[in-house]
């Protein structure tokens, strides 16, 4: 069963991205108080753009969030094909790639359905999008 996704407003989304902060570091932790990356920004917001403007009928808005290192990541939760659980769908703009992971929301703690990565935001949309968003 896909699900069809809301009218969501792309500008609220990119100023999202664009206002995201640092990951405070926590008292005694190595990680975290790292500035997000401006380039790390404009690569998820062109790819947040593309969503939107290719697949804006089948894709939900995502949950947005900073990475202790500089990153973006994007979070789906929502139901696949095949699956009776809902999934968490991960994508994180990091420095050297895009990875991507696909857990399963279940009782049990959820398990990995699928992970990797990518150089470039085109492959991620045949990687992933094509996969777990149109299927």
């Amino acid at each position: 069963m896909t699900e069809v996704a809301e009218h969501w407003n792309v500008a609220a989304t990119l100023a999202a991205i664009s206002q995201l902060r640092a990951v405070p570091r926590k008292p005694g932790e190595r990680f975290g108080g790292v500035a997000v990356d401006a380039s790390l920004r404009l690569g998820a917001a062109r790819f947040v753009e593309a969503l939107h403007t290719h697949y804006r009928r089948d894709v939900a808005p995502p949950r947005i969030e900073a990475t202790i290192d500089g990153g973006v990541a994007l979070r789906w939760r929502r139901t696949i094909v095949g699956r009776t659980e809902p999934v968490e769908i991960e994508i994180v703009f990091g420095h050297s790639e895009i990875e991507y992971a696909v857990t399963s929301i279940g009782h049990d703690g959820g398990e990995f359905i699928d992970e990797g990565a990518v150089r470039e935001a085109p492959d991620l949309l045949r990687e992933v999008v094509k996969r777990y968003f149109v299927a």
